[in-house]
């Protein structure tokens, strides 16, 4: 049996836009397995009937990283603040992934903004499909800030290099340089991920559900607002309990339904000062998504996508800069706007909440919306298609 591998970063979010494929693929009678950082992810791998490869005794840097923040210039900066200036740690954490794919042994490699996984993939000269994201591609538009911002003493790609080198592989100029392969893939649309590369392709939104376009006629005078506060704890360390509760506090009075997305449960101090028309829901049936008036979320890729092929108006409030990216890309679009988490009350947050509802953002939202359920992406279909001609099927 054929095997495939997905090498993903983290989370849930590239999980989720990958299942799909590994399902066709699965059914197609490839054998499928994922190794994805994050216990709540590697549970929906295995709950989901596939494979889940465990690194081998991962070690942890020994020197001391770059402080994390919220704000990282470009990939080099990213990895520089998780311990990545260790090169004993890097060439370790390359060559457990090399080890990991040589007792696999796919047909074909998949790279979700997982560079050691197309590290990998290119020492045995396999096959490998990149997913993208402009922001972490070398032909994408930048987080914000130069390369050469990034002080010498926080820069990984020299410790890269010398590793490729070690390898026998040509070097990097930037750490996004590892985000290419034989097939470059955007799970999304260009007005988000806008890459000025020949070769690249769209397969347009993967979801788990089919948005309604046609929106819903509500019962309630009342608009309803959506709040999806995206993972439960950052790599960065921001807690989504901290982000909800300031929702909860500044909507308490306000004339609005609420549903906000969120499986684990909320202190109870926290729930009992929710209003009636509060709600906690696991999940956006595309009836809700229908009738939503707006949205309030941190600014993943996944919940932006989310919001624009629903034709729902975002206010994003970015825990990190590349939600802030996102952010701004939305609010160029005219879809929507973001504060800084730090930078608001709640006064502020209703008053943009007001203005967005009564200045056109949803009719701008649902243009949009329309015009990429027009568009001939290939979603899923297509993921797997590149995939199968990869593997020469």
């Amino acid at each position: 049996m054929e095997r495939i591998f997905f090498g993903l970063s983290g989370g849930l979010a590239p999980l989720n836009r990958c299942l799909p494929a590994a399902r066709i693929l699965k059914q197609k009678g490839y054998e499928v397995a994922f190794s994805v950082y994050g216990a709540k992810a590697a549970e929906v791998v295995k709950d989901n009937g596939f494979i889940h490869l465990e690194d081998a005794d991962p070690m942890q840097p020994t020197q001391d990283a770059v402080k994390i923040s919220t704000v990282f210039y470009n990939l080099d900066h990213y990895y520089a603040q998780r311990g990545f200036t260790d090169e004993r740690f890097v060439e370790q954490w390359i060559a457990g992934r090399i080890e990991m794919v040589k007792q696999y042994k796919p047909r074909v490699v998949i790279s979700d903004q997982s560079p050691h996984t197309a590290i990998a993939a290119k020492y045995f000269n396999l096959p490998l499909m990149a997913i993208g994201q402009s922001c972490f591609h070398p032909f994408g538009e930048a987080l914000f800030f130069e390369a050469r911002a990034v002080p010498p003493g926080m820069r990984v790609t020299p410790i890269f290099n010398r590793v490729l080198h070690s390898l026998g592989l040509p070097p990097i100029t930037k750490v996004e340089d590892l985000n290419l392969g034989d097939i470059n893939l955007v799970l999304g649309v260009p007005e988000m991920d806008p890459i000025t590369m020949d070769s690249i392709k769209y397969a347009g939104p993967i979801l788990s559900w089919i948005p309604m376009l046609k929106k819903k006629e509500s019962e309630s005078s009342c608009p309803l607002i959506l709040v999806e506060p995206g993972h439960e704890e950052d790599s960065i360390g921001v807690s989504i309990y901290e982000w909800v509760k300031r929702i909860i506090d500044a909507l308490y009075d306000q004339p609005y339904r609420v549903k906000i997305l969120l499986s684990e449960r909320l202190p109870r101090s926290w729930r009992e000062r929710m209003k009636p028309d509060m709600e906690l829901v696991p999940e956006f049936s595309p009836d809700i998504v229908s009738e939503a008036a707006l949205m309030i979320h941190s600014g993943t890729h996944g919940s932006c996508m989310k919001a624009i092929v629903s034709g729902i108006p975002s206010l994003i409030l970015p825990t990190h800069t590349e939600r802030e990216f996102y952010a701004r890309k939305l609010a160029s679009l005219g879809v929507g706007e973001f504060i800084l988490p730090t930078s608001y009350n709640s006064t502020d947050l209703i008053k943009t909440i007001t203005f967005m509802l009564k200045r056109g953002y949803k009719d701008k939202a649902c243009r949009i919306a329309e015009s990429i359920s027009q568009r001939p992406y290939g979603g899923k279909e297509l993921m797997v298609e590149l995939i199968l001609l990869l593997a020469g099927d």
